[in-house]
């Protein structure tokens, strides 16, 4: 039997590549996407993330994770453990990508770095109050490991 290429847990899984429309979530201003949806070229306080559709092989359940230069897909081609990276994205915002213009399949590592350095930079700049109460609760959390 041939393995599946697409892991979730180390169970086979299904893809179907696709899209979210998201807008910036106001109540949580470091939420992941808002940086996406500030620098948006198209539009203002809104993006269109790369995803993919997570299907368990036996259709009982779908879950959407961001694929912004590959990192879905690398963490799906790893078995998708929880110890590699990814972004959830809601199901219902999901849409398939029919012209396959978000059907990125290759992680590309530099770009993903520099994407959430720019992140960062981004959250410190214009949420300096939250970026730090965040900062200290991540240097609490490594410090107690």
């Amino acid at each position: 039997m041939k393995k599946s290429v697409y892991q979730w847990q180390g169970e086979p899984v299904k893809v179907v590549f696709g899209y979210c429309e998201v807008f910036t979530n106001k109540e949580k201003p470091l939420y992941w996407y808002n940086y996406e949806c500030d620098i948006s070229k198209l539009f203002k306080g809104k993006a269109l993330i790369p995803a993919i559709k997570i299907i368990s092989n036996d259709n009982d359940y779908s879950f959407v994770i961001a694929n912004h230069y590959g990192i879905g897909i690398s963490k799906l081609k790893k078995g998708g453990w929880p110890n590699h990276t990814h972004f959830s994205l809601d199901n219902n915002l999901f849409v398939e990508d029919s012209h396959r213009a978000f059907n990125i399949r290759k992680f590309d590592f530099e770009q993903y770095s520099e994407y959430e350095t720019n992140r960062e930079n981004w959250q410190k700049e214009n949420f300096p109050e939250e970026y730090e109460k965040i900062k200290s609760l991540r240097n609490m959390i490594v410090k107690n490991f």
